[in-house]
């Protein structure tokens, strides 16, 4: 009886716990449903952040796109630009060379440009009021008095063998040149008569279309002038890639929209908060159901121990010892035989 006693004391020391009871079998059941909720609902936002993270990404290379090729575009008009405004200038300084005052004859130092001539007595700009004459010296004494008298006050002349009508003097051919502010006069060998009427022929006409001349090359230049500062200006292919560049620049729409949805999702949590509060929620809740059935357990079984203690002090009252329990049993065994006997 003693051994059993003590067997039944040591089943009760290492005895499992209790099971579960059908109230924790079923917060165990809505937890792992939770946690299943939790699990589909971060694998959804996942999903659509993933979803909207793409769409971005797209949205934002088309921006890029087509602002890299509004700005290949700009720099292909501005470089067009450029061979324009290279060119205009180009053509511009040919026109000014082409029109620079050429020389056209030379007699003696006397040299006869488009818009000038040029002596050893000065400089006179070509206009119908420049004259020349190639003659003896008396003809030019007869024709122009008052350039031989001139040249004769100066001292450039004898104007007195020169009025001469006899003599090697008066035969000598000259070529008198008069403007507004310059009277020169060239001597010309015996076999230079001809040249010099060429000379002087050539300076006449050229004083009578100085003045035409001169109204074409101002024209002419100024409208090459014209023609390369309008070179400078924007053309309508450079306005049009502007344009185009600030509109693509500024059409941030669609990336802006996809930014916006990207970052709502992202900042929107309250249905995974809500999920986690629940799961937090039922797993609270388990672990207080565990601890009260715990403490409940444990104040049962400290009862039946203060009971089976209780017991057990009893016998120890009515037989003494387990020895004087056993002795009991022994005597009364003993007994039992000799009665027989």
């Amino acid at each position: 009886m003693l051994i059993n006693m003590y067997r039944d004391f040591g089943s009760r020391i290492f005895r499992r716990g209790p099971r579960p009871t059908l109230k924790m079998q079923e917060v165990n059941a809505k937890i792992k449903k939770a946690k299943r909720d939790l699990s589909k609902v971060e694998k959804g936002r996942e999903q659509e952040l993933k979803a909207l993270r793409r769409k971005l990404s797209n949205a934002e290379r088309a921006y890029g796109r087509a602002e890299r090729m509004a700005q290949a575009s700009l720099a292909q008009q501005k470089k067009v630009r450029e061979q324009g405004i290279a060119e205009a200038k180009k053509r511009y300084e040919s026109i000014c060379k082409t029109l620079a005052p050429m020389e056209v004859d030379r007699f003696k130092k006397a040299v006869l440009y488009e818009d000038r001539i040029v002596t050893k007595q000065g400089e006179e700009p070509l206009q119908p009021g420049v004259t020349a004459v190639a003659d003896t010296a008396a003809r030019i004494a007869i024709s122009r008095p008052i350039a031989v008298a001139e040249l004769s006050a100066s001292g450039v002349i004898d104007g007195r063998a020169f009025r001469s009508a006899r003599g090697y003097e008066a035969r000598r051919f000259y070529v008198l040149i008069e403007g507004q502010s310059m009277t020169a006069l060239l001597p010309c060998r015996p076999n230079e008569e001809q040249k010099a009427k060429d000379f002087a022929a050539r300076i006449n006409v050229a004083a009578l279309n100085a003045l035409r001349v001169a109204r074409e090359r101002k024209e002419t230049l100024e409208k090459a002038r014209r023609e390369m500062e309008d070179s400078e200006l924007y053309g309508e292919g450079l306005l049009a890639a502007e344009d185009d560049l600030r509109r693509v620049i500024g059409d941030t729409a669609e990336v802006d929209h996809a930014r916006a949805q990207f970052e709502e999702v992202n900042s929107n949590k309250k249905l995974i908060n809500a999920q986690y509060e629940r799961v937090a929620e039922l797993t609270a809740q388990r672990e207080r159901f565990l601890a009260e059935h715990q403490e409940h357990s444990v104040g049962k079984q400290m009862n039946k121990e203060r009971q089976r203690a209780s017991s057990e002090q009893n016998a120890t009252g009515v037989f003494g010892t387990a020895d004087g329990f056993e002795e009991k049993i022994n005597e009364d065994s003993s007994s039992d035989f000799e009665d027989k006997g």
